[in-house]
């Protein structure tokens, strides 16, 4: 921008292929352009994608725009930048020419002409020009970069897994009823081993200062059975997950104990799995 700053896209001879990503949710170009994501999602392989479709300057254009609001220049710096912009992308003939309309085009030159003679700091006077070329990229680029670059995964919700019976779209059919949640909870995860600690506790203290002996076999028979119907079909009938979801995780999101974040974990029906097998060897243990 201006005699500061410039904005290019690397120009290699041959680029690799693309490998796509597995994602849940949803892929925003902003991120993209914001390079929050790593490869293949983060903006040089965007770069590249648009190299191969010949619009690298309509990229170009929309980067610039961003750097120029983020630094913001004033006075001299700011005249330099948006006259430098002016002669890169807005006139017509120009080495990296915005595809935009003539109509626009012309507006654009009379404001920016306007802005230098009254002397005017306006951040926003791309503005316009900069939301017609990124909607331009977004539908004509992006989705194809998405397409070519994302494998987005179906996202099983946990809340609305357990109340299967009023979200039948998340059990479609019978496999469906027999997945786990993905991707995972952290701060499920972590309330669910709570829950088994705090019974295990309980079994461990009534076994050895009880006289009946047997309350501490039902806190570990509970713990086992809710472990063996989470690693078979998820929370859908777990009786721990209605205290998990509903009860325990508001409580904790509303006093921000724990961070809500979500992580891949295709082990976790095997973990369950496994817990369970413990569980039941402890029963059977101090039978």
């Amino acid at each position: 921008i201006g005699s500061k700053y410039e904005v290019t896209l690397e120009r290699t001879k041959e680029d690799k292929p693309i490998k796509k990503m597995s994602v849940f949710g949803s892929v925003k170009m902003e991120d993209v352009l914001n390079n929050r994501l790593e490869k293949p999602l983060d903006r040089r392989s965007f770069g590249k994608f648009c190299k191969k479709l010949f619009c690298e300057d309509q990229l170009e254009f929309v980067l610039t725009i961003m750097l120029f609001k983020e630094v913001r220049p004033t006075g001299v710096q700011y005249r330099e930048a948006v006259a430098s912009i002016r002669d890169q992308y807005i006139e017509p003939g120009s080495c990296r020419e915005a595809n935009i309309s003539s109509v626009l085009r012309r507006k654009q030159l009379r404001g920016i002409k306007r802005t230098l003679e009254e002397g005017k700091d306006d951040m926003e006077i791309f503005d316009q020009t900069y939301r017609e070329i990124f909607n331009l990229l977004k539908w004509n680029v992006f989705h194809k970069f998405e397409k070519e670059t994302v494998l987005y995964k179906c996202v099983v919700d946990a809340r609305s897994s357990m109340l299967w019976c009023c979200y039948r779209a998340q059990t479609p059919n019978c496999m469906a009823f027999f997945s786990v949640p993905e991707p995972t909870n952290v701060a499920h995860y972590r309330l669910y081993r709570l829950v088994a600690s705090i019974l295990g506790s309980v079994a461990l203290a009534l076994y050895y200062l009880h006289e009946e002996k047997h309350m501490a076999y039902y806190c570990l028979f509970a713990n086992f059975l809710g472990l063996l119907l989470r690693s078979i079909c998820g929370p859908r009938l777990d009786p721990f997950s209605v205290l998990v979801i509903l009860v325990l995780e508001p409580i904790v999101r509303t006093f921000n104990i724990l961070e809500t974040k979500f992580v891949s974990n295709k082990a976790r029906r095997w973990g369950e799995a496994m817990s369970c097998v413990w569980t039941l060897g402890t029963i059977v243990g101090v039978w």
